[in-house]
Order: structure tokens, then sequence, then C-alpha cells
């Protein structure tokens, strides 16, 4: 990447509290109250039944694991992950165990890591917005639209490694800029580091990490000290991601089992041949880009990374044509490191740059009315704000809160008091077999508890003994009762609100724990 050092364009501001900065204080408050009500009433989903415990069980044993997953198959990706967990490296864990420490176990506390790692981001943005835009609203614009869009909304609200990734990925490229700025090898360290532990969070860090590297490589200079530059910074991330190799050296079989099944395995042909030739991982990663962003904001998001790059072009300028750089390499490593591997939140990055674009051409809009009447251009603004959010209402989870705000008393629209109800309901003893919707719940208390899952690439539960199955959307909606030859004794809940948590009992033909149904139990 070009040397965007000494010029005008992206000289650091000066660090003066603004107005933009108190806007973005006001909308980081109204974002947290937006989401503590899905955060703390929504059933789990989107594989928060396995990024959950692992970060209790590292406070119990000193282990990340998922102990209601005995799996034995080498060729699932979770095999022996009731021993120790491999599937994804473990930062997050450590992350979330943090806030169980703090805080206690619950699927709400997991998720409110998630929301810190996305206020987190989103505030490096506002700085990175600074750096590249020089225009204090421009880069809360930036910010804020980037704070309410989808691509944040999702990874901020599920347990989940994906907004903890991003958040390591932006603070890794500003500091790579500081590098680019003062040439402090100490700063190419710092970018190292954070790179590394975006490592020890998801692959995913490959992206900035090729980024970073590059953009370190090819900074101002002698060769001999861009080499250095680039050799320490290689060091740095090196030995972050090292920690891990404890872990790894009291498994090896199950490291290669997991990580290889759900990593590499999952992403199609080899990173080589995907960043030559990457057609295929376009053709997989563009449809789950507007799937996740929604079209509206996915087109912002596009007309961002281009009239970035049209505005660099057109106006010569050294920083802007390196953030154009920034967030093209961004969508194309993005979707070559991803290949054919189906998740989405890992936009929390990418679109992160996108959305520096989008401020840019705000910023230029803007300028475009500077020499307008004081009246027309208030009234501009006003307009181009409302546009601006009305963007993001789409998809923006306010149906949500609506749903849980009219029905706030209503234990049904309450996942963790439904939950307590079905504990309190049940025996102590016997063998459960549970939904992902209440598994974690389940086993923290106590219970001798299995995940309902009959999909053998991750688990397949069919053929275990057990006493009891609750079931719920998830385990309906893949047939585990049936899979089990479960007798159904009694329903909770409203199956046929989507925002409400619903649940199915059953129990084994066998069993006494758990009284025989009565009437017609082949359907609730």
């Amino acid at each position: 990447m070009p040397d965007a050092g000494g010029t005008a364009a992206i000289d650091e501001p000066q660090a003066q509290p603004s107005r933009a900065w108190l806007v973005l204080v006001g909308l980081t408050l109204l974002f947290v109250v937006l989401r503590l009500p899905v955060i703390q009433r929504q059933i789990p989903a989107q594989d928060e039944d396995y990024f959950a415990v692992p970060g209790w069980t590292i406070l119990e044993d000193g282990l990340p694991r998922i102990p209601y997953m005995p799996v034995r198959d080498p060729e699932s990706a979770f095999y022996r992950t009731d021993e120790i967990l491999f599937a994804l490296p473990p930062l997050y864990f450590y992350w979330e165990a943090f806030f169980y420490g703090l805080l206690g176990p619950s699927t709400p506390v997991a998720r409110f890591s998630s929301l810190v790692a996305g206020v987190i981001a989103t505030w490096i943005l506002y700085r990175l917005g600074r750096v590249f835009l020089t225009d204090g609203r421009a880069a809360c614009w930036a910010a804020g639209l980037y704070l309410f869009s989808r691509i944040v909304y999702f990874p901020a609200v599920m347990t989940r490694p994906d907004m903890l990734c991003g958040a390591l990925g932006l603070a890794a490229i500003l500091a790579t800029w500081r590098y680019t700025q003062t040439q402090r090898l100490s700063l190419a360290v710092v970018s190292g580091l954070l790179v590394g532990l975006g490592g020890l969070t998801h692959p995913f860090a490959l992206v900035f990490g090729m980024q970073c590297g590059v953009w370190i490589l090819l900074a101002g200079g002698t060769w001999l000290r861009r080499l250095l530059a680039a050799v320490l910074y290689s060091l740095a991330g090196a030995a972050m991601v090292a920690l891990w190799l404890p872990l790894i050296l009291k498994a090896p079989d199950a490291f290669q089992a997991q990580f290889f099944n759900n990593v590499l395995g999952r992403a199609g042909p080899g990173l080589t041949s995907r960043l030559l030739w990457p057609w295929e991982s376009v053709a997989a990663q563009v449809p789950l880009f507007f799937e996740h962003a929604g079209p509206i904001q996915a087109a912002l998001m596009l007309l961002g990374a281009v009239g970035v790059a049209v505005i660099a072009w057109r106006q010569r300028d050294a920083g802007l044509r390196t953030l154009a750089l920034l967030i093209w390499s961004g969508i194309y490593l993005h979707m070559a490191c991803q290949g054919t591997h189906p998740t989405k939140g890992y936009w929390c990055y990418t679109g992160a740059l996108m959305f520096l674009g989008v401020g840019v051409v705000i910023r230029e809009g803007l300028r475009l009315l500077e020499s307008r009447p004081v009246m027309v251009r208030q009234v501009a603004a006003s307009l181009l704000g409302l546009v601006l959010a009305g963007l993001l209402v789409p998809g923006g989870g306010l149906r949500t809160v609506v749903a849980h705000l009219q029905h706030w008393s209503d234990i049904n629209y309450d996942a963790p008091r439904f939950t307590q109800q079905l504990l309190e309901e049940l025996p102590q003893h016997g063998e459960f077999v549970v939904d992902p919707g209440y598994v974690f719940e389940f086993y923290l208390s106590g219970r001798s508890t299995v995940l309902a899952l009959n999909f053998p690439f991750f688990f397949d539960v069919t053929g275990r003994p057990y006493d009891v199955l609750v079931a719920g959307p998830y385990s309906i909606r893949d047939g585990v009762p049936d899979a089990l030859g479960a007798q159904f004794v009694r329903s909770y809940g409203d199956r046929e609100d989507l925002f409400a948590c619903f649940a199915e009992l059953y129990r084994a033909p066998q069993t006494d724990i758990l009284p025989a149904p009565t009437g017609d139990a082949s359907s609730p």
C-alpha cells in the first residue's frame, strides 16, 4: 500500500473534545439501550450453544470445552470437544470468561461481552475516521451508521467471536497507520501483537494480517528498515498465536480433527488457490453479504467503497487512496480467505472499512453545501440524516425491541425466566437431551445434559440413552423428537410467535422420571 505519511490530507487531528465526539457518546448509549432487551431476553441462536459454555469451563477447570457434546466421530468438527475445544482459537472464550468472572455465567453475560467488543470497534472506527476523513462530523457519521447497521447488530448481540476479532482488526489497522506516520518500530510490534490476538480469536485475522503486513513492508524508509519492521511485525504476531500451543500439545489429534474439519475443510480449496482464483469464493460470499447486510445497507456500503475510490482518484489524495486500497483489498481478502465457509459475522470488520468510504461520500456532499445559505445547509443536512437513518431501519431490530417492550412482563418473552420455569418443573436427576436454545442453562443447573442435535458433522444425539427431551425451535425443526422416538408430554410458550420462547417436553418410552403421556401424544 502507498505510504500515506507526510500528506496534509491524513495529518493526525488535534485531540480536542468535539460536538461529533459527544454525538457519538449519545449514539453509543442509545445503541446499548436498544440492544439490551435482545441481549437479556431473546432465546439463544446462531451457534450460541457452542460458544457460551467454553468461557465457563475455563473458570471451572481451566480448559475451553463443550461438555454437552461428547462427540467421538473423528470426521466431526467437534471431535472430543467435551474434553477440549479446538474448533476455533480460544481468545474469545477467555474474553467471555472475564465477564463470567465478574457477573456470573449466563447467555446474557456472554452476549454482553460481544456488545462491549462492538462498542470498542465503533470507537476505533471513529478514530480511523478522524485519521482518514480529517472531519469529525464525517467520522461520526461513519461510526454511527456502522454502529446501527445490520453488520454490527448481529455479532454484537450474539455469543460469537466475530465482534472481538473485528475490533482487534480495526485496532491493528490504526496501529499500522501510526507506524507509517512515525516509523517507530515499536508500533510495528504493536500492530503484530494485535493481529496475533486476532488470530487467537479467529482465522479471519489473516485478512487484516495480510493488509497490515503489506502496508508495513511498503511504508517509507529504506528497504532494510522496511524489512526489519516487517520481521518484527511477523514475530510479534506469531508470538501471540503461539500462546495456543500449550493447549494444542495437550491433545494434538483433537486439534487436527476439529480445526481442520471446521475451518480448513469448510473453506474450499487451499488458500493460495483461492487467492489466485477467487471466483468460487466470490460466488459463495456475495449472497451471504447481501443476506447479512440486507440489500439497502449493502448498496449503501458498496456506494461508499466505489465512492471513495472515485474521490481519491479525482482529488489525488494519498490518504484516501490508502483507504480505498484498504477497503477493496479487505473485500477481496475477506471473500478469498473465507472461501465457501458460510459464516457472515466477519463483515463487521470489512464492512467497517466500507462505512469509512460512506463517511468520505458524506463529507464531500457536505462540502458541496458549504457555499449555500445557512438555512439551505441545515435543511439539506437534516434531510440527509433522515434518509440515512431510514436506511438503517429495515432489519435493524426495532420490531424485536417493540415486541419485548409490549410483552415485558410475559415470561414467554423472557428466555432466562422461561428456562428457569422449565428447570423448576423438572427433576434434578436423569439424562436430559436439551434444545440448543436452553442447553447452556440446563448444564449450569448441574443436570446431566446432552445437546439435542442430529447433524453428524457437528453432533448426532440419535441412539444415546436419555430420560427427558426438552425440545425447542431448533430440535423440533430438525426432527429430533422423531429421531429419538420420544413421547410428547406437554408444551410451554407460544410456538407461533417469532419473538416468544416455546418448548415441548418429551419422555423416553421406558423412563419413569416423567409420567406417561395421556390421550393422543402423537402431536402437541
